[in-house]
């Protein structure tokens, strides 16, 4: 059985070349968003490159329905193996969204998937923060609950890291938290930094 990957928030161009790299090493993929029609290009793509996802459809900012259809895919496929989270990438989604000191989908979700993570001692987190990020205290929330949970899993071989948006524009750039061991953290990254 292949190991399988969650793109939770697969429309956004950096969901896409999440589930392009996993896909690619072998992965099952799980491609997960708010509308079907935002995914058919990405499926063409990687059909194309011999890899069949499978697609659930939901709304990915309220953290009670996140965590249901995290559930709803684990009933589905079986383990998940590793997981990408994007916050929201629409300025005016996050903006609404910006009285929150911190991102509870997120959260929701994680709470979801790393009991499992732990016990099987395996798996990744991937988080891609928003682009809108910086000009709010969200940004560092989120980046000191990352690490927070990075030191309590240093020793139960789950894996956190970061997506820059740099990525887009170079290789493939996933970002660990200071705590990954190097030869870890390169199974799926080419370089290495902080938020």
């Amino acid at each position: 059985m292949k190991p399988a990957i969650v793109v939770f928030g697969a429309q956004t161009s950096r969901g896409a070349l999440v589930a392009r790299q996993y896909g690619n090493d072998g992965y099952d993929v799980v491609l997960v968003a708010e509308h079907a029609e935002s995914l058919s290009a990405l499926i063409t793509i990687l059909t194309s490159e011999g890899v069949y996802p499978q697609t659930f459809i939901g709304p990915l900012t309220s953290p009670e329905q996140a965590a249901e259809l995290i559930r709803t895919i684990r009933v589905t496929i079986g383990p998940i193996d590793a997981l990408f989270y994007s916050s929201p990438s629409q300025p005016e989604r996050y903006l609404d969204e910006v009285e929150r000191p911190f991102d509870l989908t997120l959260a929701s979700i994680v709470r979801e998937v790393l009991p499992q993570m732990r016990a099987r001692r395996a798996g990744t987190l991937l988080v891609a923060p928003s682009l809108y990020a910086e000009h709010d205290s969200r940004l560092s929330a989120t980046h000191r609950y990352l690490q927070f949970l990075q030191r309590g899993l240093v020793n139960d071989g789950v894996h956190i890291s970061t997506l820059t948006v740099g990525s887009l524009f170079c290789q493939e750039h996933v970002l660990p938290l200071g705590l990954i061991p190097e030869d870890d953290a390169s199974r799926h990254t080419s370089n290495s930094s902080f938020l």
